[in-house]
């Protein structure tokens, strides 16, 4: 059953960290508006031996698929020179204003704001108890990770790694002085969040060579509960991580596999951030089809890439997902139709500003749940008669449609009537022609209509006067004639929304200006 608009309405409205906070049905903002210890004394370098683990037989741990390097010492050096940097500080630095990857325009945003103003560097593992308890501390829990890595097929040589995030994050657990009271369940879960930690702080890459901290990492790496580190959210019963939210936090790097480890984890929002990660380097972006209770997947403005692949192949796993945002990242190449149809339970599909070509699939229309599809500028061929006829059935619970700046052909079919819970509709920008048809007057919850800029002609239909919910209408740069009837014209005067707006060719369109349309073109 189709949900009424206040549901759909209160669904977008509660969501966090959303670019929009008026129920979906509105533009969202431009795409270049702002987006917006030490080691214990007691410590001894020279006695540790971080990589002759031994099992709970007491053999020595060795790697199936590479043996663990016995080189202990460049672990603690490396830590060493990390803490002696990190206490001497590095002064300040400033970051250069972001050039975005996805200005196709041409345009820039002077006004990007500078991420952070110095560059401490991420925390050093910090440790509390004796070389000796290190050593055994981590004997007992590499004998767990092992098995876990196993279980997950990932390789588990980066632990000797003394540079490696999983190293790192390994000492900070096996190094706190609450190591001994906390239950297995708990050093997994901090081990996790440490390699994240470490993962994603500071880390140069190609799109972003000067990285800074991040803007706040209140509570992170210190003894304080993993779950009341910032950003953290936990169940209340369980004590079990179930969202990571980040956004604009100044995250670079990548997403480990070991989030994997965090197998209750149902909401992920990193939005506007600078997370670099390309099929080919990062495994096929394995790590998202490794998180198979998400819920909630935000990685808008970042730089995902996808190499031809459109989604990356690993969200067919994301079975339980209902709202994906990935704009304004670097995917590219078809939809693959067999990807969305695993993800039956999605209401929500933010994919704009990419490079995503092709056709619309099928089984994207298919969605029985789908409300709201937002594809503005990408490079999608789309037939909207294929869309809305010969794909019988498709989006029939479809609440939010934008499609602007795609290579729209054909014209809007007499079938677009059947979309009676449509409440935004945008398709700007395009070459979309022939005339408006009569039945659009049949979407009686239509509040926002935006189709300026098309080749558009004909009259404007006198069915116009049943959509007495208008908030905004705009459709100028067409050739449309006639007159805006007078129950549109009320509706948008009445509407309580701040930014209503009725725009029309008042050269061909009857609609003075002071008594019905806010602008004349």
């Amino acid at each position: 059953m189709r949900q009424s608009w206040s549901e759909q309405q209160s669904y977008y409205d509660d969501q966090d960290g959303l670019h929009r906070t008026d129920g979906g049905l509105g533009h969202p903002p431009s795409p270049f508006s702002d987006i917006p210890s030490h080691m214990s004394q007691e410590f001894d370098p020279a006695s540790y031996d971080p990589y002759m683990m031994t099992s709970t037989s007491g053999r020595p741990l060795r790697s199936r698929r590479s043996m663990l390097l016995a080189v202990g010492g460049i672990l603690l050096v490396a830590i060493v020179i990390i803490i002696g940097v990190s206490a001497a500080g590095h002064g300040p630095g400033a970051l250069a204003p972001l050039k975005r990857h996805h200005e196709k325009s041409g345009m820039e945003d002077p006004d990007q704001p500078v991420y952070g103003t110095t560059k401490n560097g991420p925390k050093p593992p910090k440790v509390e108890v004796t070389t000796e308890v290190v050593n055994d501390n981590r004997d007992e829990f590499g004998t767990t990770l092992v098995s876990l890595y196993d279980k997950y097929d990932l390789d588990w040589a980066t632990l000797s790694d003394a540079e490696s995030p999983q190293s790192k994050s390994l000492l900070s657990v096996t190094g706190a002085a609450a190591y001994e009271g906390m239950a297995t369940a708990k050093k997994v879960q901090r081990y996790a969040l440490g390699v994240f930690y470490y993962s994603t702080f500071m880390r140069a890459h190609a799109e972003w060579t000067d990285p800074t901290d991040w803007v706040s990492s209140h509570g992170w790496l210190t003894s304080a509960d993993e779950c009341e580190w910032e950003g953290i959210v936990c169940d209340s019963a369980t004590g079990k991580v179930t969202g990571i939210l980040l956004s604009k936090h100044a995250l670079s790097g990548y997403l480990p596999l070991e989030l994997a480890l965090l197998d209750q984890l149902q909401e992920l929002d990193l939005a506007s951030n600078f997370i670099h990660m390309t099929e080919s380097e990062h495994h096929g972006l394995r790590v998202f089809g490794m998180l198979p209770k998400l819920v909630k997947l935000q990685m808008d403005d970042n730089y995902v890439m996808t190499e031809g692949t459109g989604l990356p192949s690993s969200f067919s796993k994301l079975t339980n997902l209902e709202r994906l945002s990935m704009s304004y990242n670097l995917l590219q190449g078809n939809i693959d139709g067999a990807v969305v149809s695993q993800m039956q339970k999605l209401t929500h599909l933010e994919i704009e500003s990419n490079y995503l070509s092709g056709e619309i699939p099928v089984e994207l229309g298919q969605l029985p749940n789908l409300f709201y599809l937002y594809l503005r500028r990408n490079a999608l061929t789309i037939d909207l008669t294929e869309l809305f006829v010969n794909q019988v059935g498709s989006y029939k619970e479809i609440f939010s449609l934008w499609l602007d700046d795609n290579i729209i052909t054909g014209t809007i079919p007499p079938a677009i009537g059947r979309l009676t819970g449509l409440a935004s509709l945008s398709i700007t920008n395009t070459t979309l022609g022939g005339s408006i048809p009569s039945e659009i007057g049949n979407l009686f919850d239509l509040q926002r209509l935006w189709l300026y800029s098309n080749d558009l002609t004909g009259k404007l239909p006198d069915t116009f006067s049943s959509l007495v919910n208008l908030q905004v209408l705009e459709i100028y740069n067409n050739e449309i004639t006639g007159k805006v009837p007078e129950a549109v014209c009320n509706a948008v005067q009445n509407a309580d929304y701040d930014f209503r707006s009725m725009m029309v060719d008042c050269s061909m369109i009857e609609c003075p200006v002071g008594t019905c349309c806010t602008e004349c073109y």
